[in-house]
């Protein structure tokens, strides 16, 4: 059956070809209703349905695995195949395209909305230069207000708060935030003195922001990366790193939005 998936095996594009032949041998096979009356079996109804639903459930197959590149690739290859099957009338490949194309649409536009666009912008920092800047990091009970540097390195985290690992400012994941901890209180200084359920706001750089509230915190061996795990369960959590005063262990506070 034709299906909406694409291979460098001519074995398989040929399969696919002799297959949508042998549905072209239906006379009476359409996808939209005809001026002309024709008979049309129970049997062939199933048959056309069946296409349909392959061509709809591979079309969300490969959107779902794949990228959208990777997705658009193989979605026009499949469209040479189509057009190369002169038994295949017009309107019936017409129809295949229209379907196959809507259900594209229809789930390009949902992960549109899942996904949104980083806004990075230059922050100027007390030195004078200009740094890439994703958000700014609030934690309103301890006076902490500071911006988030789009990475990290032994440079910038003289700077401001890094970026270390996960996803875009409040989006679903474990955003991963360290700072330095310095004995005159900049940066994460005063960080082990937060509480449970303590509101810490990221705001992105479109003003958007969202609030998360303390719900673990921890002293874990430096070379522990356990915090940074990215299985929320489909929440949006962020974790604060800093080291102790001499360095020896690592100070984490784990938050999580209430959404």
């Amino acid at each position: 059956m034709i299906q909406i998936l694409y291979t460098n095996d001519s074995s398989y594009n040929e399969r696919i070809i002799v297959d949508a032949k042998e549905y072209a041998k239906q006379q009476e096979f359409v996808c939209t209703p005809q001026k002309k009356s024709r008979k049309v079996t129970s049997a062939r109804r199933m048959m056309i349905t069946s296409l349909i639903l392959i061509i709809a459930a591979c079309t969300v197959f490969l959107v779902g695995f794949g990228s959208w590149n990777v997705a658009s690739e193989a979605m026009s290859q499949e469209e040479i195949l189509i057009n190369q099957i002169p038994e295949l009338s017009n309107d019936v490949k017409q129809c295949i395209k229209q379907t196959v194309f809507s259900l594209e649409d229809n789930t390009l536009k949902e992960a549109k909305v899942a996904e949104k666009k980083l806004v990075v912008k230059k922050a100027i920092a007390p030195n004078g230069k200009k740094y890439d800047t994703i958000a700014y990091l609030s934690i309103p009970s301890l006076g902490i207000e500071y911006p988030v540097l789009a990475t990290t390195t032994t440079e910038l985290l003289k700077v401001s708060l890094n970026k270390y690992w996960g996803p875009n400012p409040n989006q679903e994941g474990n955003l991963c935030i360290v700072g330095h901890n310095y004995n005159d209180s900049r940066f994460f200084g005063k960080l082990n003195q937060i509480k449970q359920g303590a509101e810490i706001i990221i705001t992105e750089m479109d003003g958007e922001k969202l609030s998360y509230y303390v719900y673990q915190t921890d002293m874990i061996d430096p070379y522990d990366t356990t915090c940074t795990s990215q299985r929320t369960n489909g929440k949006k959590e962020i974790t604060l790193i800093t080291c102790n005063y001499d360095g020896s262990q690592r100070f984490i506070a784990k938050a999580r939005a209430n959404e």
